[in-house]
């Protein structure tokens, strides 16, 4: 009887047991999940003349997906294409339909791109749950003008804004700004006043104490830095920074 080799099946083993780690992680999250979707998943942040707009003048780059229930329209993705790459951007749903997020926005997208022959896919920014649907952290770069002169003196507010609004669209949980201005523009952008609960502020500094916890034991791990992507090791270390800047935004709130 032929002997298998040992770390090769020690290695395809840990690896089993992580994917089986994670589904059980996301198993216990659906809920959470399903309950970011069910409160964003409609943000009107594009208007009925902005799709009529694109419609008229770029109609062959949109790539639209339409599921339907009982013969009528409850769901769409709305992506746009170049000549190589296929870019997701916008989702809504009448109702709340189990899993129906991830097939319009990810699994029919991957199938668009194999059918069409383009090269890549880019779902867009963030969610730790594209990285099991096949999609790997990319650094990318964008040049901005940021067109009121007191934040383009103080660029530090705009972190503390944006990290403000990322707290508290994963939460709930609304940490305090540090002026009038900045409260009015978060409160004008993210619209807090649609969200029932208050969160739960121990919970998410938990939370995030235990992602910080993971993620330096992640970057200790000699052999997860040398032999992991480059972009992946980058990722986790711009993670550990954004974790660690939330928590501190929390706790000295």
């Amino acid at each position: 009887m032929k002997r298998l080799p040992v770390i090769p099946t020690i290695m395809v083993v840990l690896a089993v047991a992580a994917m089986i780690g994670l589904g059980i992680w996301q198993l216990q999250r659906a809920q959470w999940k399903e309950g970011l979707i069910a409160r964003y998943g409609h943000a009107p942040y594009l208007s009925r003349d902005f799709f009529g707009r694109i419609a008229r003048s770029m109609p062959e780059a949109i790539v639209i997906e339409l599921a339907e229930h009982e013969g009528e329209p409850v769901a769409c993705s709305i992506s746009l294409r170049s000549r190589d790459t296929l870019y997701g951007r916008y989702w809504g749903a009448s109702g709340d339909f189990h899993s129906l997020h991830f097939e319009l926005c990810y699994y029919r997208g991957i199938e668009y791109c194999i059918r069409e022959g383009l090269a890549r896919f880019e779902p867009g920014t963030q969610g730790e749950h594209k990285l099991l649907r096949g999609f790997l952290p990319t650094p990318v770069w964008s040049l901005h003008e940021i067109a009121d002169e007191r934040f383009a003196a103080d660029s530090a507010a705009l972190d503390r804004m944006q990290e403000a609004a990322q707290i508290f669209r994963r939460s709930g949980v609304q940490v305090e700004l540090g002026s009038d201005e900045e409260r009015r523009i978060f409160a004008a952008v993210v619209r807090p006043e649609r969200v029932q609960s208050d969160g739960n502020r121990d919970a998410e500094v938990e939370r995030l104490r235990k992602e910080v916890a993971r993620a330096e034991g992640m970057l200790e791990n000699e052999r997860f830095v040398a032999n992991a992507p480059d972009a992946v090791v980058a990722a986790e270390r711009e993670k550990l920074e954004r974790y660690r800047r939330e928590l501190a935004a929390l706790e000295g709130s």
